[in-house]
Formats: C-alpha cells, sequence, structure tokens
C-alpha cells in the first residue's frame, strides 16, 4: 500500500507499513510513523484521517504541488519536528506490543 501511494510510510491503524521492510531500522521514520499513531489517538482514527485528506486537498489547491502539500500538512510538520526525538514510554509501549522487544528511550541505547 505505501509504495501504491508513493509515500515511504503510512499508519492503517492499528498498524503501520512501510514501502521496504528495511525502514524499521530507521529510528525516525518509526518515530515519524509513531506521532501519527498518537494523533490517531489523540483525535480518533476517523477525524485523523478525514482531517488528514482534508488538510492535503486544501494544501494541493493552494500550492498546487503535491510535495509542499504534504510537508506543509500540519500533521506532517509535527511528525516531522518530533522525529528525532527520543522514544518514549508510550512509543516504547507500542512498538512492544507491535512485536519489537527490547526497545529503549534512549536510541544510542536501542536494541531490537
Amino acid at each position: 500500500m505505501p509504495k501504491a501511494l508513493k509515500v515511504n510510510g503510512i499508519v492503517i491503524v492499528p498498524y503501520i507499513l512501510f514501502r521496504d521492510p528495511r525502514e524499521w531500522t530507521k529510528d525516525s521514520w518509526i518515530k515519524h510513523e509513531l506521532v501519527h499513531v498518537h494523533q490517531c489517538s489523540e483525535i480518533g482514527w476517523f477525524r485523523f484521517y478525514l482531517s488528514y485528506v482534508f488538510y492535503w486537498l486544501a494544501g494541493l489547491f493552494r500550492y498546487k504541488d503535491r510535495a509542499d502539500a504534504y510537508f506543509k500538512h500540519p500533521y506532517e510538520i509535527e511528525a516531522f519536528e518530533k522525529q528525532s526525538e527520543d522514544f518514549n514510554e508510550l512509543d516504547i509501549k507500542i512498538l512492544e506490543l507491535s512485536g519489537v522487544r527490547n526497545v529503549k528511550s534512549k536510541r544510542n541505547n536501542r536494541r531490537t
């Protein structure tokens, strides 16, 4: 699905899907998608997806460019800002529930 949408990763509740399985080794991409998981949990998945599409279409209309619509999307701005942060306890719990074990909150000490 990510390949068909021309994205590297996507959250389809309750899953995080990546175009390439090797992306699971990139902490920043995992964290980026986890931000979207948190966004879904904060406002609800239906509202998240509805507003995501609305903001993207509004951006596409405004900027006339798919990349600008994506990079200036409020949910993506937040995800890009937070993707370099350490995993917090909720991130670790989500990853462990997903089958990723031995995750540490400090990226330099992280083991999978």
